[in-house]
């Protein structure tokens, strides 16, 4: 078995452990980092905008 094949599978065992609640806190913290990052691009467009 190789390192990948072991990450794998550590990975795989991980995310059965993970409960239902877990799982939907990992959900929000995943949306919470899009809308930063929109948030941030959305500030420097419009920053590039206002330059042009």
């Amino acid at each position: 078995m190789t390192n990948d094949d072991q990450a794998v599978d550590r990975l795989a065992q991980r995310r059965r452990e993970l409960t239902r609640e877990d799982r939907r806190s990992d959900h929000r913290l995943f949306w919470l980092e899009l809308l930063a990052v929109l948030l941030v691009a959305g500030v420097l467009v419009a920053r590039w905008l206002w330059l042009l």
